[in-house]
């Protein structure tokens, strides 16, 4: 059940957000929503604001950047990695 509320959850943040070809890349760790980070497999409320916590400090270069994120693990990277991107983007105020 909480499986498909996060693929409904993505589903609507990337329907109402960047274009096709944008989310083709992957979820911007940069950029993302709180909404677009919960949706990622393994992610919930508290490594969603941890991971925002994180780029508000400095944001990610890489993707394994995110072994930074307390809770965030050589497995559940593996798991999102395919799924996350980073941009040079500025993260915008209306994501904290």
């Amino acid at each position: 059940m909480k499986r498909i509320i996060k693929l409904v959850a993505l589903v609507a943040a990337l329907s109402s957000g960047p274009s096709f070809a944008e989310t083709a890349k992957g979820i911007d760790l940069n950029t993302a929503s709180r909404d677009e980070l919960i949706a990622l497999p393994g992610i919930g409320e508290a490594k969603a604001d941890a991971i925002i916590e994180q780029r508000q400090k400095q944001n990610f270069v890489r993707v394994e950047d995110l072994l930074i994120v307390k809770g965030i693990g050589e497995k559940m990277l593996t798991t999102i990695a395919p799924l996350v991107t980073v941009s040079s983007a500025k993260t915008p105020a209306a994501a904290h």
